[in-house]
């Protein structure tokens, strides 16, 4: 064995792909920073041991950067369409604030453990800072354009960010912001765009979404007058999910994101839609705006197909993937804390193919993370935090 090896030991070691093993220590390049192996803890007595455990560096699955010197200005527990409305009115600053909340926000991430983010971007603000920085990052443009007349317009404004991004060399692909400000007609245009690129979409986050498409009633209609937006009203009886499921082609990589309104019917209409559905869960963003969270239990039914992320700082308190993993293992006290990792890094791992990322397997580089236990002992209770282990 290497003399460049470190070997690293703790009571628990996650792996991200579902298991938990015991006395194992975790042998990384110090030069590199690959898995060399994994040890029964009596061939590695060298190993540096600390009480907790060890797991890959997370994967924020989805974020929004360009929010962040939004941090803090809007009141909680106000509802999705009112939260709309903040942003909408405040989100414009100059261009040295926005980069310098930014930066500060890539800090906060890799502190946090983060290794890889699903990010969206409305504008080019952040291509600086993703090209470099350590973090992977896949930029998720967002376009909007909710009806039958003005939605090329929307597709013609996310064409240059788009552009712009991969002139930068970076990964990057047209979204749909959400069902209820996309016209179905652009996210088939979307999808026949993204030659097999992943697609985000924030999805069922709030009961005025359902009531907008059941009925076409409730807060949207007029959200979008007062905003001087044309708007095509769903036809009754419709679903944002069956809308989007059928607009976007066979095998499209998705990512739904949010679901607080999802139900058992909804996630087996979207994995049996012959579309490659994967499901975002941020419970921290949930909490802030709608004072609500998804259903877990119904999502361990889908254990391959869950990840993690944040959202922004205009609607979370911190970008640590480790606190959204606490509050879903505190709603789900079923839930396996290792089936949790699984969701924070492999799973996305494999959404965003990032194949050195994601599982602690020799040959792969995925960051290694000391999970400090809770003040009650446990893995991932109150108190535990993440130390990145260099």
């Amino acid at each position: 064995m290497s003399a460049n090896i470190n070997f690293f030991l703790a009571d628990r070691v996650y792996t991200g792909d579902g298991r938990c093993l015991l006395n194992t220590a975790v042998g990384v390049n110090a030069h590199s920073g690959i898995i060399e192996a994994l040890l029964p803890a009596e061939l590695a007595p060298n190993a540096h041991y600390q009480p907790g455990s060890l797991t890959p560096g997370f994967i924020n699955a989805h974020g929004h950067l360009e929010l962040s010197h939004l941090h803090g200005h809007f009141p909680q527990h106000t509802g999705l369409v009112p939260f709309l409305e903040a942003v909408t009115r405040s989100r414009g600053a100059d261009h040295a604030t926005i980069e310098k909340h930014m930066q500060a926000a890539e800090l906060a991430l890799k502190a946090a453990g983060t290794v890889g983010m699903g990010d969206i971007a409305n504008t080019t603000a952040s291509i600086g800072i993703k090209r470099s920085s350590k973090i992977h990052f896949h930029t998720f443009v967002e376009v909007f354009g909710m009806s039958a007349q003005g939605w090329p317009a929307g597709l013609e404004r996310g064409r240059p960010v788009l552009e712009a991004f991969q002139q930068a060399g970076l990964s990057v692909s047209l979204s749909p912001h959400a069902p209820y400000s996309v016209h179905p007609e652009l996210m088939q245009h979307i999808g026949a765009a993204n030659a097999g690129q992943p697609i985000s979409i924030h999805m069922q986050e709030s009961p005025e979404e359902i009531l907008f498409f059941a009925s076409g009633e409730g807060a949207f209609p007029s959200f979008y007058q007062n905003l001087g937006i044309p708007v095509s009203i769903p036809e009754p009886g419709s679903s944002s999910l069956k809308a989007t499921l059928d607009a976007l082609p066979a095998g499209q990589r998705l990512l739904l994101v949010h679901n607080t309104c999802a139900t058992a019917a909804d996630l087996e209409l979207a994995a049996n839609s012959g579309r490659d559905v994967f499901w975002c869960l941020c419970p921290g963003t949930n909490r802030y705006i709608e004072n609500r969270l998804p259903e877990v239990p119904l999502f361990r039914r889908y254990p391959d197909r869950v990840l993690i992320g944040t959202d922004s700082l205009a609607s979370n308190g911190t970008l640590s993937v480790l606190n959204e993993i606490q509050q879903l293992l505190q709603a789900d006290p079923e839930l396996d804390p290792a089936l949790a990792i699984q969701w924070a890094c492999g799973n996305p791992a494999r959404f965003f193919n990032w194949p050195d990322l994601g599982a602690l397997a020799p040959g792969k580089r995925p960051g290694l993370l000391h999970i400090h236990p809770g003040q009650d002992g446990s893995p991932f209770g109150p108190g535990s935090n993440v130390q990145v282990m260099e």
